[in-house]
Order: structure tokens, then sequence, then C-alpha cells
């Protein structure tokens, strides 16, 4: 008895949840850069550029492991 995974899926269900996957996917890669500007736009109005200096290091870090990941 040989049993495939995808012998039970029609063609609606499969696109319905590969659309559902595909958004969520792509909500996630547009949060990493939204949480960078977003700590950029909180911390430039402190008085000392360090503290954002070490931000945008951080977050270009940040950026160069998920691109690994």
């Amino acid at each position: 008895m040989s049993i495939h995974p995808t012998s039970n899926l029609n063609e609606p269900d499969f696109n319905r949840r590969f659309f559902q996957l595909s958004v969520v996917n792509i909500l996630s890669n547009l949060m990493v850069p939204l949480s960078g500007l977003v700590d950029i736009a909180f911390l430039g109005h402190l008085a000392e550029i360090r503290h954002l200096a070490g931000v945008a290091i951080a977050f270009k870090i940040q950026k160069r492991l998920n691109r690994l990941v």
C-alpha cells in the first residue's frame, strides 16, 4: 500500500494553503527592516549620537545573521 502525501490534496486547497503561508513569510520578512527603522526613529531623538550608532551597528549585525539562517 503506497501512500503519497499529496494524493488527497486537491488543487484549490493546496493553492489556498500556499497563499496563506506565503503571506506570513512576506510579513515576517518585512518586520526585520521595520524593527530597525523604529529603533532608529526612537533613538534619533536622544541627545547623544553614540546610542544611535550602537543600534545601527547592532541592526547591521542582525541583518547579516538573518541572511545566514
